[in-house]
């Protein structure tokens, strides 16, 4: 076999391969061999005839499609291998000629990791993620305990409805005098204030007492998703059967007893202030670390293959599926709902998708380049981590150790390697690009 590989692009590779007539011939009995039991020929048991005689009856060509497919597995992978090559898609295969005469000769296209240096990281500008604590989150952190212990309680005859409030209501609602299809509903409970409904159509309810009655007008935005509502002014007929309020526990030593395990208020709040710190500490040093990397990952120059790009749109495709599922959707519902199709979908979703190519990218190239040790007590800690945040005991980290050392390992690597990137970086003021994650 000879060959020789013509660079296209930085990430594509062109291959000229001939495939010699004795590798070919030797390809075309594997071929018979693997197909004989189909040549029938008179005068011999199914299976027996010989190759030279099922040639001359069936033709050559009979045997070319597997002998091409072994000459291809066995030239390509070999090619692969003594060029140590990074391919990452299956090949463009053009095959020119074959005979049993002069061999195979093809053309080979394929997608690899391509070259590329990690710029340099001192003094690299990141910038910080700002979300201070504070005590201010620990009284949030109450509040919502508190509001989880509260009970509905009907407001006094006469009390208006106020934001906040939960409705009973009965509603109707017509377009142009005429009902349409889920406008109606009876007893239907409505937190006012939750943006459960369209427009102001619950702020029209405040200050509503039990018995009203209201005419109720909004308009269902242009992009709604169902093409008799887009854009169109509605009026439901809105009742008014009954409003109640949310009664909050007192925050006292005997609301801590019963939520927690502790009998004061102080020690609840002293153990909510370490579990936040915690988390927050922890979310700081994943802000930086995720900040370092992208900004990393934006100075890398680096020409993304595409099928790395169109792997990472399967995944995100298959994740938004899956997160439709949760809510009783399929993704053809969905595409319906909001007139869009698969391709579009994946064309909007695109430009991320390169971002997170590029980033595995950069990533691969860092971990290989580092020269930092993994110790096995790294690796069980990490993994005593991950059991932690799965509401697991130790036995479930030993047996994840087992199971998956060398992920674990890797994420172990990873994280250290991000961290000696963190102690390079500089990190400035400016505009949080996780603000409002």
């Amino acid at each position: 076999m000879d060959y020789k590989i013509e660079k296209v692009s930085s990430n594509k590779l062109k291959f000229d391969v001939t495939v010699s007539k004795e590798e070919y011939q030797a390809h075309l009995k594997q071929s018979f061999e693997k197909n004989r039991e189909y040549f029938q020929i008179q005068g011999f048991r199914k299976g027996k005839a010989p190759y030279e005689m099922v040639k001359r009856k069936f033709g050559v060509e009979a045997l070319y499609e597997d002998a091409d497919n072994f000459a291809l597995n066995e030239s390509y992978f070999k090619i692969i291998q003594e060029s140590k090559l990074d391919p990452v898609d299956y090949p463009q295969i053009d095959i020119t000629d074959r005979s049993e005469e002069e061999g195979m000769k093809y053309t080979a296209v394929v997608e690899i990791v391509p070259e590329f240096a990690l710029p340099e990281v001192d003094g690299l500008e990141v910038v910080q993620h700002n979300h201070p604590f504070s005590e201010a989150d620990v009284d949030a952190e109450l509040e919502r305990m508190r509001g989880e212990g509260s009970r509905l309680v009907s407001r006094e005859e006469g009390q208006a409805a106020e934001k906040g409030d939960f409705v009973n209501l009965d509603f109707d609602g017509s377009i142009d005098g005429v009902a349409f299809d889920g406008g109606k509903s009876e007893g239907y409970e409505l937190e006012l204030g939750s943006g459960s409904f369209i427009g102001n159509f619950e702020e029209q309810l405040e200050g509503l007492k039990v018995g009203d009655e209201k005419d109720v007008v909004v308009t269902f935005p242009e992009q709604y998703g169902v093409d008799h509502l887009n854009g169109k002014e509605a009026t439901f007929k809105v009742k008014i059967n009954d409003v109640k309020y949310k009664e909050l526990p007192e925050l006292n030593d005997e609301f801590a007893s019963e939520v927690s395990e502790f009998e004061t208020v102080e020690e609840l709040r002293g153990d909510i202030h370490r579990r936040m710190k915690e988390d927050h500490t922890r979310h700081m040093e994943e802000a930086a670390r995720e900040g370092a990397l992208n900004s990393l990952v934006e100075k890398t120059e680096l020409e993304v293959p595409k099928a790395l790009v169109e792997r990472q749109l399967d995944l995100m495709l298959k994740d938004l599926e899956q997160r439709l599922s949760y809510q009783g959707m399929k993704l053809e519902t969905y595409f319906e709902l909001t007139g869009s199709t698969e391709a579009a979908t994946r064309d909007q979703m695109r430009d991320n998708a390169v971002r997170r190519a590029k980033s595995e990218l950069v990533i691969e190239k860092m971990l290989d380049q580092s020269a930092l040790e993994v110790t096995e007590e790294e690796i069980l800690e990490l993994a005593k981590e991950y059991a932690k945040a799965y509401n697991q005991d130790e036995k479930f980290a030993e047996t994840l150790v087992q199971s998956n050392k060398e992920g674990v390992q890797r994420d172990v690597k990873l994280k250290k390697v991000l961290d000696e990137l963190v102690s390079k970086v500089k990190f400035v003021e400016g505009q949080d690009p996780m603000a409002h994650n």
